[in-house]
């Protein structure tokens, strides 16, 4: 999909789902938002996370099983400083290279990045970081070669994926 040509800041929910021919996305302008479920289940190979976006909804790039897995392959994702959160199972079974957090963001939600199993760089999660979701990293890359620096900022870890419950 080429929107290059036009300013586009918003996209709707669902937006490019089951779209499993779906390789690149090009666009112009801010998208505050990638709402949940938007490219689901398609071959994207990459994504422009541009500064002012500030969410990544529910399963916005999850499972690429059209693909078997190749979804964001083999790509150094980097997050803007603008965003705050990446919802529920955004990530799921995606297969980028490494992973870069910016200072600002503030939750990451459950299963996120789970069965992520290409990732490799050591993750280090910015001051800002407030809240890691259950299973936000379950079957995670090979655990014994990636490490993962948590700041003391985080004061909750897991309880099922609501920011607002305390897991003591």
């Amino acid at each position: 999909i080429d929107l290059s040509e036009r300013t586009i800041v918003r996209l709707s929910p669902y937006f490019a789902h089951n779209c499993g021919s779906l390789t690149t996305f090009k666009y112009t302008g801010n998208i505050g938002s990638v709402p949940e479920v938007a490219f689901a289940n398609t071959s994207l190979i990459s994504f422009d996370f541009r500064e002012g976006l500030k969410s990544i909804g529910a399963q916005a790039f999850s499972k690429g099983s059209i693909s078997k897995g190749e979804m964001l392959l083999n790509q150094d994702i980097v997050f803007p400083s603008t965003l705050e959160k990446i919802g529920v199972s955004a990530f799921t079974e995606c297969s980028m290279k490494s992973i870069t957090f910016n200072e600002g963001l503030k939750e990451i939600y459950h299963d996120v990045f789970e069965q992520c199993t290409k990732v490799t760089n050591e993750l280090v999660f910015p001051s800002t970081l407030e809240y890691i979701g259950s299973f936000a990293f379950d079957h995670y890359s090979n655990c014994s070669n990636t490490s993962i620096t948590i700041p003391a900022s985080v004061r909750i870890i897991g309880e099922g994926g609501d920011p607002t419950h305390k897991a003591y």
